[in-house]
């Protein structure tokens, strides 16, 4: 039962997720996608993938995560596209 959920949970927090990324791409000027807030979300689905060995999901989730950690400026189009590629995957 709980394994089925998982997907249902992950795609809700996914969503979460992407809230700031949409928010900045629709901001003009000088962007700011709130990495934190997306910082929090992914790192709990890249732990759920791992719980429940959705392997993909958690080494996508961990390349996203060490991005937001080096990338801690305000996001620029490039930081966008780099984490919308990362959702996409």
């Amino acid at each position: 039962m709980l394994a089925g959920s998982i997907l249902e949970w992950i795609t809700e927090d996914i969503i979460k997720a992407k809230n700031p990324l949409e928010e900045a791409n629709e901001m003009p000027g000088d962007k700011q996608a709130e990495p934190h807030s997306i910082f929090e979300v992914v790192d709990k689905v890249k732990g759920q993938g791992g719980s429940f060995s959705y392997h993909l999901l958690t080494k996508i989730g961990g390349s996203l995560c060490n991005y937001l950690r080096a990338e801690q400026a305000s996001a620029c189009d490039r930081h966008l596209k780099v984490i919308a590629a990362h959702f996409a995957a």
